[in-house]
């Protein structure tokens, strides 16, 4: 198993990952690290191995598939996704 990536996320990120992802969520290791963000210093971070975090990037993918008719969230969602993506790198 791959070592954690430490990944910072908004408190924004945090609430559309638990609001509007969550319920996509399948694997129960990504929906734990989705719901126990932990917070350091001030800031919001999200643990994740590399393939639970192409894994999540691609349910945030369908998510936003399925919520066509509302642009902002889908929006925010792209963002989102773009934001986890830097850390595949």
């Amino acid at each position: 198993m791959d070592d954690k990536i430490e990944i910072p996320i908004s408190a924004d990120h945090k609430k559309l990952l638990n609001e509007k992802v969550k319920d996509d969520i399948i694997d129960s290791d990504i929906d734990r690290a989705v719901s126990t963000v932990a917070s350091k210093e001030g800031k919001n971070y999200i643990y994740l191995d590399p393939l639970e975090l192409e894994i999540l990037i691609g349910i945030i993918c369908f998510t936003a598939n399925h919520e066509e008719n509302n642009s902002k969230l889908v929006n925010k969602l792209d963002k989102l996704s773009d934001h986890l993506e830097k850390y595949l790198d």
